[in-house]
């Protein structure tokens, strides 16, 4: 069965891929797989940020977006949303359909 070829809504969860480095080979497939099958990102901030502190004690802050959720059918979402929290090493997401 082709996901391209059924009438069906798609919907692509995931992490550990940035979405904010237009650099990385890995964002870029994931970007192409999004085009393919015509795929919204839904999430559009951060969802990692970290403060990195080095020898010398200058620190650093890092962020990300590698939390994903993308749909073909974003109509049927009412809401996502990032939740900072300090429990896990990035922000979950929160996400809410009709």
């Amino acid at each position: 069965m082709r996901l391209d070829r059924q009438d069906k809504e798609i919907i692509l969860i995931g992490d550990n891929c940035d979405l904010m480095d237009n650099r990385n080979a890995n964002t870029k497939k994931l970007k192409q797989v999004y085009s393919k099958f015509q795929l919204e990102q839904l999430i559009k901030t951060y969802t990692r940020v970290a403060i990195k502190t080095s020898d010398n004690g200058t620190k650093r802050i890092s962020k990300s977006l590698i939390d994903h959720f993308s749909t073909s059918n974003a109509r049927y979402i009412l809401k996502t949303d990032v939740l900072e929290t300090g429990m896990v090493n990035h922000y979950m997401i929160d996400q809410r359909r009709v």
